[in-house]
């Protein structure tokens, strides 16, 4: 992992423990303005908030089948194979995973960014804000053991599901296996 730090962040209130730690690397492969306070706003997010936060967005310029996907977590530690197996059963396919480590100055805590690149089952294309809000949502709740971490997720960024209709889904489908129904739950998923 790589430790890193920039200049030239736009100040704002309680932002200056943050400012210097996001990478450069990261700055650079969005070549767009602002995108360094919104890391700290996220990063800030998981500092102050459960330890984690994530931001799902597309690239100019990328493929239509292909999202990128930015995790920030108080645990340094953190294994990918909690997060890919996560993402496998939201639909996606994991293509890179970028670690960096923000190290903002005291009293805040390092942060540990992995920049996911991820090929989406379809062509999210017509209402990416929706997809984007209804698969943060979900990728939440299943990292912070809210939710089930099953193939029925993949129908949240496919289907258009709320994760709330995914929860009902799944409660039908187990409640059908207890009645012998013949097909399982990653059948009907």
């Amino acid at each position: 992992m790589r430790r890193v730090g920039t200049q030239g962040c736009q100040r704002r209130v309680g932002w200056d423990q943050l400012c210097d730690a996001v990478p450069r690397g990261v700055l650079q492969s969005k070549r767009q303005s602002g995108w360094k306070q919104f890391d700290i706003e996220r990063a800030t997010e998981a500092l102050e908030g459960d330890g984690m936060a994530v931001e799902l967005y597309r690239r100019p310029g990328d493929a239509a089948d292909r999202l990128h996907l930015k995790t920030f977590t108080r645990d340094l530690q953190s294994e990918l194979s909690a997060i890919i197996p996560l993402l496998e059963n939201m639909g996606f396919t994991v293509l890179d995973a970028t670690p960096f480590v923000l190290t903002p100055l005291a009293p805040y805590a390092p942060v540990l960014l992995r920049d996911f690149t991820l090929r989406a089952p379809t062509i999210i294309d017509a209402d990416f804000t929706s997809v984007k809000a209804r698969v943060e949502e979900a990728i939440g709740a299943v990292a912070r053991g809210a939710a089930d971490n099953d193939t029925l997720n993949a129908l949240i960024a496919s289907s258009h599901l709320s994760l709330r209709g995914v929860l009902v889904l799944r409660a039908y489908s187990r409640y059908l296996q207890q009645l012998d129904f013949p097909y399982s739950q990653s059948f009907i998923a």
